[in-house]
């Protein structure tokens, strides 16, 4: 053991920028695990268990239209304010102080008070933020498969009016299954049978498959997108003839 603290000793601590971007993976790390299990609960959560059953319109308002809300209120935010990029950045730079050490945090100050510094960390939160995003949907998704392959679940929905709630679900689940419409048929559930009725008995199997591949399709394959689009947009500030200059080299 004396060998091995002798060995630690002798390695060059990191430097204050490699420090601070540790500590922003990190809390993105810590993040991605909260969003996973958060969506685990809240796909979970939509199981009644009185009804043995999953009311779809409940399942899709909160594994996909809050989410996609949430990311539009980011989108506005980020339009107004661009350092930003994003609802995400603030909370994720807090949650990254306190891994960062004396010497990250310094360099985070640093990187704060510099327009083409700051650009690049917020294109590197951002894909942090939709990695998290991504990872919110997979819990959602690893719910769902949880419930139909080890519980006995149906799939319904129920309205007070006779129409209204029916043509407002037909047009979501148009809408949502386009892309796999043509060519898978069989995953486009019918609206109309699966109505909870005073004689439901449970049902509703072909909103399995639905609600899977919507999940992928708008859910995990967006987010996947953006932050793709945003690692490759902190490149480019990265490397950028303006953030070529020794000061920046030196940090």
């Amino acid at each position: 053991s004396l060998i091995f603290k002798a060995w630690q000793a002798s390695q060059p601590s990191p430097g204050a920028g490699k420090k601070w971007v540790r500590s922003l993976n990190i809390a993105g790390l810590l993040f991605a695990w909260f969003l996973l299990l958060a969506g685990f609960g809240a796909g979970w959560g939509c199981f009644d268990r009185g009804r043995e059953g999953v009311h779809v319109v409940v399942f899709l308002a909160v594994t996909l239209f809050v989410p996609w809300l949430v990311l539009l209120a980011g989108l506005t935010a980020w339009f107004f304010r661009p350092a930003q990029v994003g609802l995400i950045a603030p909370l994720l730079k807090k949650l990254a102080t306190p891994f960062a050490g004396e010497k990250g945090r310094e360099a985070a100050a640093r990187i704060e008070g510099n327009p083409e510094l700051a650009k690049a960390l917020g294109w590197r939160t951002a894909a942090l933020a939709q990695n998290a995003a991504m990872d919110f949907h997979l819990g959602a998704l690893l719910s769902l498969s949880t419930m139909v392959f080890f519980r006995r679940v149906g799939f319904f929905w129920e309205t007070t009016t006779d129409t209204a709630m029916q043509k407002t679900l037909e047009t979501a689940v148009k809408l949502l299954s386009s892309p796999w419409a043509s060519f898978a048929p069989q995953f486009v559930p019918n609206v109309a049978e699966t109505r909870r009725g005073a004689g439901w008995q449970g049902g509703g199997e072909g909103w399995i498959g639905f609600l899977l591949l919507a999940l992928v399709v708008w859910g995990v394959a967006p987010r996947v997108l953006l932050q793709l689009f945003a690692k490759v947009r902190e490149w480019l500030a990265l490397s950028s003839p303006a953030f070529q200059s020794p000061a920046h080299r030196k940090l």
